[in-house]
């Protein structure tokens, strides 16, 4: 089954956050995302560095490693397409738009969901959507 990721699984094993291993492992396998998943994530190490939880080369290596996942292990999908059904599934469940974009993709290629929000990880499962462990 397709794994879509989201910013929040991606950025757990980024940052080596608990669960590591259970993401890295989805990512050895091949995961899904929608494009925004490369500044949200990129967004999130900014803050963890100028808030101080990791270092400025932290910051640097964890993303060198999301680039080289995005070489390889992640394929990356334009929204453009899923902006409807996203803005549906954002007004249907109390999301944003960026979090219901990877709940639109995981519905268009039946695929499971990867990601730590409850929230999103709720509105996954009423809308039919398979949760991955992460």
């Amino acid at each position: 089954m397709t794994v879509i990721i989201d910013s929040s699984a991606l950025v757990a094993y980024l940052l080596e956050e608990s669960e590591f291993e259970k993401i890295k492992d989805l990512l050895t396998a091949g995961v899904e995302s929608p494009a925004l998943l490369v500044m949200e994530a990129s967004n999130a190490v900014l803050e963890a560095s100028r808030n101080k939880r990791i270092g400025r080369e932290d910051a640097d290596k964890a993303i060198g490693v999301m680039l080289k996942l995005l070489e390889s292990n992640i394929k990356v999908h334009e929204e453009w397409d899923l902006v409807q059904s996203a803005l549906r599934i954002a007004a249907d469940h109390g999301l944003t738009a960026y979090d219901s974009v990877y709940l639109a993709l995981a519905n268009k290629l039946h695929g499971s969901l990867a990601s730590r929000d409850r929230k999103q990880m709720e509105a996954a499962k009423t809308l039919g959507i398979e949760v991955a462990s992460t």
